[in-house]
This record gives structure tokens, C-alpha cells and sequence, in this order.
């Protein structure tokens, strides 16, 4: 009988842990997807606007 009140305990532990790794988890990547678009962002109005640099002249 014991053996089943620490199962299911442990199982309620796991439970909890995994539903703090997703809460965890799912605000490490809405921080991380705000700063790649904050640096995106940056360095698309640091790059230069006329085509003709970016392109080739060979052909």
C-alpha cells in the first residue's frame, strides 16, 4: 500500500516539474524570439539600400 502513495507522488512531482519546464521553456523562447527580432531588425536598417552594391557586376 505504501508503494502506491509514493508512486503516485512521484508521478504528481513529474507532473508538476514538466508543466514548470513548459512555462520555463515557452518564456526563454519569447525572450530569445524578441531579441533576434530586435537584432534582425537593427541590422536590416544597417545594411546599405541601393541593390547595386549587393549585386554582381560580372555576367
Amino acid at each position: 500500500m505504501m508503494m502506491g502513495i509514493i508512486s503516485i507522488q512521484t508521478v504528481m512531482d513529474l507532473i508538476v516539474a514538466g508543466f514548470s519546464l513548459m512555462i520555463g521553456f515557452g518564456f526563454f523562447a519569447l525572450i530569445a524570439s524578441v531579441l533576434c527580432s530586435v537584432a534582425f531588425l537593427h541590422h536590416l536598417r544597417a545594411s546599405p539600400s541601393e541593390p547595386s552594391i549587393l549585386t554582381s557586376r560580372r555576367r
